[in-house]
């Protein structure tokens, strides 16, 4: 059937049988074997039409095309199921564009490719009492995740954040206030100096404020203790990470006095951890920390 031939109603012929006609209410029909006819596709007609659709075949190693042509410069496709029905895809949707668009079109969500990608965000949905996930998968055996405000813009979380895990700052921007960071549960068995918290890697010309309110209790429930330490760090040009005078202590209030806490620093790393010490017991502790930090540029 060529593109240019009109069926009013007459048969065409796909190869011998089935066959498909248009009937008079724009249909196309589809007749099996056996002449029994049932509705395929629906046209509706606009005696103005300049915009159509076309479907087109090709060769080996292309794939074949459902698009839009006319004489407008900008025309949409539209998919439009019936009802509360859904749009469904099979397989990977790939997106040539960079935007999503709103029902105003309007951009949404922005993509941005990277050419040999092989770490990309992951989204899972929940059931009834879980919490629905971001998080990052592909083919790096360890691959952060990355929010990163526009300009002077800032993160903002609208709730509590818990974290289980060390929070690392970017240390390219300056920070103050707090709590601001959670260092989530650690735990000690013995009297080895053990890191609750661990920083960014100081930057050349960062000045660091750091305190720290570290609580723990002896799992048996023997011993609890509460530690509250500040201190102020600094990194000069071609020096190592460094500790201005000694650690501060705020409060301290403890039933064990083996138990210990303090700052300690990685030079190697050129990071600044919370150090605690416990005994010969386990030992369940926490921290929550205050940062400002400064740079002198």
């Amino acid at each position: 059937m060529k593109r240019s031939s009109r069926v009013f109603g007459t048969p065409v012929y796909l190869n011998g049988s089935p066959s498909m006609s248009l009937n008079g209410d724009n249909n196309i029909e589809v007749v099996d074997g056996n002449g029994s006819s049932v509705e395929c596709v629906a046209f509706n007609v606009e005696n103005t039409s300049v915009n159509r659709v076309e479907i087109n075949a090709t060769a080996t190693g292309n794939s074949p095309g459902i698009e839009v042509t006319g004489t407008d410069a900008d025309i949409n496709i539209l998919l439009s199921p019936k009802g509360t029905g859904v749009t469904e895809m099979t397989t990977d949707l790939k997106i040539a564009g960079t935007d999503i668009l709103d029902t105003n079109d309007n951009e949404l969500i922005g993509i941005s490719a990277t050419g040999s990608a092989v770490n990309n965000i992951q989204i899972a949905n929940a059931a009834t009492g879980n919490a629905p996930i971001i998080s990052t998968v592909g083919g790096d055996a360890d691959v952060d995740i990355e929010i990163s405000p526009k300009g002077t813009g800032v993160t903002i979380i609208n709730s509590d954040t818990a974290v289980e895990g060390v929070f690392l700052l970017d240390p390219a921007q300056s920070y103050g206030g707090g709590p601001l960071i959670d260092s989530g549960a650690r735990q000690t068995v013995n009297d080895t100096p053990t890191p609750v918290w661990t920083s960014f890697a100081i930057e050349v010309g960062d000045v660091v404020s750091i305190t720290a309110d570290v609580v723990a209790v002896e799992t048996d429930e023997t011993n609890r203790a509460v530690y509250k330490i500040h201190g102020l760090f600094y990194r000069n040009t071609a020096g190592n990470v460094t500790q201005q005078g000694a650690t501060v202590s705020l409060n301290t209030i403890e039933t064990d006095a083996t138990w210990a806490c303090d700052f300690a620093l990685d030079i190697g790393a050129q990071t600044i951890e919370v150090q605690v010490t416990g005994a010969a017991a386990t030992i369940n502790w926490k921290c929550a920390i205050d940062v400002t930090i400064t740079k002198k540029a």
